[in-house]
């Protein structure tokens, strides 16, 4: 549920263009941060994930996800993932 009207109605935006495309990069991203806001971690890092998949040098996309990953107290397990080599999907595997 979105209480912000603004915040709803960006929300409506992003699914109409996701809708026309849902590998929409910049949807993704807008829906991801919304999603962020609702402390919807799981289902923000899922577009995020998208946005990746389209564009993994998307501005801003890393320094989000690391901040998606510390509200969800994965800050250690994002640092040693990417320690590892295994980029940020291994930060998501639990």
């Amino acid at each position: 549920m979105v209480a912000d009207p603004d915040v709803g109605r960006l929300m409506q935006l992003c699914q109409v263009r996701l809708r026309l495309d849902p590998r929409d990069p910049d949807a993704l991203f807008a829906k991801a941060a919304i999603l962020g806001q609702m402390k919807l971690y799981d289902h923000a890092l899922r577009c995020l994930r998208g946005v990746s998949s389209q564009d993994s040098r998307y501005p801003g996309l890393e320094l989000f996800r690391s901040r998606i990953l510390s509200e969800m107290g994965r800050a250690r397990l994002l640092q040693t993932s990417l320690e590892d080599g295994q980029g940020w999907e291994g930060a998501l595997e639990i």
